[in-house]
């Protein structure tokens, strides 16, 4: 049951994860240790959290604060201020979408357009993000409802801050209108990302894009939600994952050559894609697979942020390397292969696919109704 319940999540099936994870945490026998338990709740807390359901969020937060809290060190102050961000949401109502058919949006700068009840508006979308931010400013000028207390966050810039959690009634993207839109909203400066002077007002992340489900986004800066999506083909599509905070696309990291011929991939990795990265990196898991390709001291220096601030790791150039979505070959040319741990999330996988790889095509497509990823030349 832990095994089934934890696959479901992942795969982004959250309905069907909830039963299965349910019965790993009462588990009264020893099949299951202490740190699967510890998981099946917080997993259980965070697919809560993605369905709407801040209660039951909330106590599978507060369960585990009081079976593990004092073993779990550091880790327990992460699960209060979790808990803690659900209870603020306790009488949010569950978002909900409603489509009147398929639309496209044309980007300005790297905002699409929004409106609320009637006035136009725009943000930036990114799949990548947990939650979505609004700046003070941009908050009081939408004349979202705010509600009580706050909170931390933590990923935005490589550090944490501040947030109060408000909600968009009623929030109109094209053709779907989305309601209880939950955002969290924080001072400008929180937002402003000083290395490369820019100021983001406001970022719907993954709850939003989740309910617009298939995306598909041109090279032209128009983005195209579809209100249906096909059957996953398996020789074109990738598959996404759930991560803890992330999409996961799962790659080829292998040519397979049959009679001379390039036929498919091998060696399924996982990579973090985030849509709202300028750049692309592997890590240190992938350089473990590949030492044959790199040879020498490592000639440059990769500049990421993370906790703390930036963190500069010695790197591999990339020249031709293979990547595979699916049957589609793509050869990286220039992005880092790191040397060392770099930390946050992405350590746990293969690399992060940020926007000079997805412009290599015409378009690309985040379906995250049936988990597939897709490329058009």
């Amino acid at each position: 049951m832990y095994f089934l319940g934890m696959l479901a999540y992942h795969l982004g099936r959250s309905d069907d994860a909830i039963k299965p994870l349910v019965a790993a945490a009462n588990t009264k026998d020893s099949s299951l240790t202490a740190n699967q338990i510890e998981s099946a709740l917080e997993t259980l807390g965070e697919n809560a959290r993605k369905i709407s359901q801040y209660g039951a969020s909330a106590q599978m937060y507060e369960d585990i604060d009081k079976i593990f809290g004092p073993k779990m060190g550091e880790a327990d102050k992460l699960i209060r201020q979790k808990r803690h961000l659900a209870v603020l949401l306790l009488h949010v109502p569950p978002q909900t979408v409603q489509f009147a058919g398929d639309f496209t949006l044309r980007r300005t700068g790297d905002e699409y357009p929004v409106a609320i009840a009637g006035k136009e508006f725009s943000a930036q979308l990114d799949t990548g993000a947990t939650v979505s931010l609004l700046s003070a400013s941009t908050a009081k000028a939408w004349g979202v409802t705010m509600l009580d207390g706050s909170g931390r966050l933590y990923g935005f810039g490589g550090g944490e801050f501040s947030a109060q959690p408000a909600v968009i009634p009623v929030l109109n993207i094209g053709k779907a209108e989305l309601h209880n839109v939950v955002v969290f909203v924080t001072s400008d400066e929180n937002l402003y990302i000083a290395p490369i002077k820019h100021q983001i007002n406001a970022l719907l992340g993954f709850p939003v894009a989740s309910a617009l489900g298939r995306l598909t986004f041109a090279k032209d800066g128009s983005l195209t939600a579809s209100a249906q999506s096909p059957p996953r083909d398996p020789s074109t599509d990738a598959r996404l994952w759930i991560g803890g905070s992330s999409v996961l696309v799962e790659l080829g990291t292998l040519p397979i050559i049959t009679g001379g011929r390039l036929t498919g991939a091998s060696g399924q990795r996982l990579f973090d894609l985030d849509t709202g990265s300028a750049s692309t990196y592997l890590t240190d898991h992938y350089l473990a697979e590949h030492t044959n390709i790199f040879h020498g001291p490592p000639p440059e220096t990769a500049r990421l942020a993370g906790p703390g601030g930036i963190h500069e790791i010695p790197a591999y150039a990339a020249k031709d390397l293979p990547l595979f979505i699916g049957n589609t070959l793509i050869l990286l040319n220039g992005p880092n292969i790191l040397t060392q741990p770099q930390g946050g999330e992405t350590e746990h996988f293969f690399g992060l696919i940020g926007q000079d790889t997805l412009h290599l095509f015409s378009s690309y497509t985040i379906d995250l109704r049936n988990m597939t990823f897709s490329v058009h030349p």
